[in-house]
């Protein structure tokens, strides 16, 4: 077992020798690390059937990784991001819980610093930064929690997610979800996912998906479906003081309301 610093000052391969510091390709159990004295680039490689020990891609550490249309394919133990150029990788079947400590700036609009994928991610958790998880068109992913402290997220439609926490920054969520709990994060829904149970203690709920939520229970910030004209549904909400709910009755169908003996805010509104 080493650990192995990318150096990248043959070429931008993954699977060549002299581009690492110990002088070869890694090995399994390696641990290896992109640091910022060596910001060279690394191409879009399928690496993932070697099983590494811990990747960290180290703040300061500016190479790109992957391209547009080739992901950095990894299989690994441990994965934890800060780099600052534009990434695209993919764990693979790494069954680990990614942390994104920050990424570069998102390059434009409707783009992201780095782009990430897995299909047996157990928590991902955010704290800065502009990621993108499947959100390249026709992507699938698999990841059990999403925690988001903070930054720009893209949740793709591809998605396999049971449950999303966000505690800051705003996220845009294309999937299924069966919880989605806010304490003070900004959420986006979009296209057809559902919500099983949407629980909000502060921050805001933008419902624009077509989808239904089954429970929503409003404790604090606001669940706002006036935005959409498209016809939706709330099979249950519980209504609790300082929490608010807005829509458009014409298009939002709310079957039971439940309303807690004190203040609360229900807004109405024709699009």
């Amino acid at each position: 077992m080493a650990n192995l610093i990318w150096l990248g000052t043959t070429s931008t391969a993954f699977n060549t020798g002299a581009n690492w510091s110990g002088g070869s390709v890694p090995s399994a159990s390696d641990s290896i690390r992109f640091v910022a004295a060596y910001s060279n680039p690394v191409a879009a490689y399928n690496f993932s059937g070697t099983a590494l020990a811990d990747v960290v891609v180290e703040k300061g550490y500016s190479g790109a990784m992957g391209t547009k249309t080739g992901d950095l394919q990894l299989t690994c133990t441990f994965f934890e991001f800060a780099g600052e150029g534009v990434s695209y990788i993919d764990l693979s079947a790494s069954s680990i819980a990614p942390r994104v400590i920050s990424t570069a700036t998102s390059p434009g609009t409707g783009l992201y610093g780095l782009y990430l994928i897995g299909s047996a991610l157990t928590t991902l958790s955010v704290e800065s930064g502009s990621v993108g998880f499947a959100a390249v068109h026709g992507s699938t992913s698999t990841v059990a929690t999403i925690r988001q402290r903070a930054g720009d997220c893209r949740i793709g439609q591809g998605t396999t997610l049971t449950t999303y926490s966000g505690y800051g920054g705003s996220a845009t969520v294309l999937c299924n979800m069966t919880n989605a709990n806010l304490y003070g994060a900004t959420l986006t829904t979009g296209e057809q996912g559902t919500i099983t149970t949407l629980t909000i203690e502060r921050g805001v709920c933008v419902a624009n998906s077509t989808g239904t939520i089954t429970t929503a229970n409003i404790n604090g910030g606001e669940v706002d479906l006036s935005r959409s004209g498209s016809a939706r549904t709330i099979t249950t909400v519980n209504m609790n003081p300082g929490g608010g709910i807005s829509y458009d009755p014409d298009a939002v169908t709310l079957s039971t309301i439940s309303e807690a003996d004190a203040p609360i805010r229900i807004t109405t509104s024709d699009l």
